[in-house]
């Protein structure tokens, strides 16, 4: 039997038909495309492609920073059925080189500081085509083409930094793009809200491009007068929604006033109960939203802030940990400490990682791939609450809730050694000691660190005790 056939780029060729003056991509530094714009920025970069003899099926590494070029260049990719290669610039050398070495991408797509990223390393030097982005710029457009490729092609294939581990190949078929966007679109209610949308999410900024909603990204260090900068903005661009995480939102209420928000969505970690409070009351006539999800599948669950916040003060927690109901479309197997999910927006299985495939993957009798979420998730009837990764024991991660509690912020965590010797690694520590100590007698010594995030949202703890920073001991 023939494949299905189809191409994830047809939802954005449709919005360009549709609307082609309309902004398309907003950058704080005021740069911004139409949707026009960008179709002709794609076929200026699919000539170059087409030139350097790159096509169906052929891979393409891409190094290009958040701007109108990178989407275009994703355009342009996804069009032709080339599978973009992307590799986060902080992983260590010898662990680009492994996977480089497994994908053979025929070309390498950069602009000048990925340039020299790329130089640095033996493998991507040899990889054959050298395109550079500012040259692509000046090219003749071509003429639009896109072509269907099997469903199940890869259209993009991004390797997560892997510095105690081998890096996870995630990968997005024609097929998962299509479900993804379709799903972001029912679990947001894009429907109801036509608006700009504020985006720190690369992913949600092609699901808007193929939903015809402008996007106003921001990157980089969210400096102050970026945000504040959302203010000022034309009338026609001014925001009517957001999807970002904690950390962003915690700067954005300081910044920006944004009195025309209507609808706000945050995710991909934990949230404070006294940061959603502090946002209603910001925007008190506005829908806020808590997702759930991770890299492999965005979203998985999803349901109203203020509902989640009520019955998390209700339970007396620190963070808001009720996470809504899950996507209708979604199998679930929630275990007693796995949760385990499948669904047509579900990432396939990892390239170039088998331990992380028997470990996250399992396929059933009757085909159905099922992923591991890594967390542990309580179900109540329809509501779910998460209740820690499923590595951690279910007993300190409640001690942590405990010690959020009682520090006031939740800028701390607990750790087991070999010998299962409880400690904690926190900020601000010494005063409530006696109160954290007699509220669990297990614990053992006490350090005091300046406690990390991780690098792509700056909201979850870095437990890994060599990026701590100066760490000594208090209890």
């Amino acid at each position: 039997m023939k494949p299905r056939m189809m191409n994830a780029a047809v939802l954005i060729d449709e919005q360009i038909k549709a609307r082609p003056r309309q902004t398309a991509l907003w950058f704080p530094d005021r740069t911004q495309i139409s949707f026009q714009e960008l179709d002709e920025l794609s076929r200026r970069i699919a000539r170059s492609l087409e030139k350097a003899g790159i096509g169906i099926g052929d891979k393409v590494l891409l190094a290009l920073g958040l701007s109108p070029l990178l989407y275009a260049a994703i355009l342009a990719m996804t069009r032709l059925g080339i599978t973009i290669m992307v590799v986060e610039p902080w992983m260590p050398l010898s662990r680009i080189k492994s996977k480089v070495e497994l994908m053979k991408p025929k070309a390498f797509l950069a602009g000048q500081l990925g340039f020299f990223w790329g130089l640095r390393s033996e493998s991507i030097r040899k990889i054959p085509h050298w395109l550079k982005a500012e040259k692509l710029m000046r090219e003749s457009p071509a003429e639009r083409r896109r072509v269907d490729v099997p469903f199940d092609q890869a259209s993009m294939v991004t390797f997560t930094s892997g510095t105690s581990a081998e890096p996870k190949g995630v990968v997005r078929t024609h097929s998962y793009l299509l479900s993804q966007f379709r799903v972001i679109s029912e679990s947001l209610h894009t429907e109801r809200f036509r608006g700009p949308d504020i985006c720190i999410f690369p992913s949600f900024a092609l699901a808007n491009l193929g939903q015809g909603r402008s996007s106003l990204i921001i990157a980089g260090a969210w400096q102050p007068q970026k945000l504040r900068a959302l203010d000022l903005l034309p009338p026609e661009l001014l925001p009517e929604t957001a999807v970002c995480g904690p950390a962003f939102l915690a700067k954005l209420m300081q910044q920006a006033l944004l009195p025309g928000l209507k609808s706000l969505h945050v995710g991909g970690a934990l949230s404070d109960c006294d940061l959603f409070e502090a946002a209603i009351s910001k925007w008190p006539g506005a829908e806020i939203e808590h997702i759930y999800g991770s890299t492999e599948v965005e979203p998985v669950a999803s349901g109203s802030a203020r509902a989640a916040l009520a019955r998390s003060r209700a339970k007396g927690l620190f963070q808001v940990l009720e996470l809504g109901s899950p996507h209708p479309e979604l199998q679930v197997q929630p275990g007693k400490d796995q949760l385990w999910i499948s669904g047509s927006h579900v990432c396939p299985e990892y390239l170039g990682n088998s331990d992380a495939n028997q470990q996250f993957k399992k396929r059933a009798a009757d085909g159905t791939l099922w992923h591991r979420m890594g967390d542990r998730v309580e179900v109540d009837g329809k509501n779910w609450s998460y209740a820690g990764r499923d590595s951690q024991l279910l007993q300190d991660f409640r001690g942590e809730q405990t010690i959020y509690s009682i520090l006031g912020h939740s800028r701390a965590f607990l750790e087991r050694d070999s010998q299962s010797r409880l400690s904690l690694y926190g900020e601000g520590l010494k005063p409530f000691l006696p109160a954290i100590k007699s509220a669990l007698p297990e614990l053992g010594p006490c350090f005091e660190t300046r406690i990390k995030r991780d690098r792509r949202h700056r909201a979850r703890i870095a437990r890994d005790s060599s990026q701590r920073g100066l760490t000594w001991r208090v209890g």
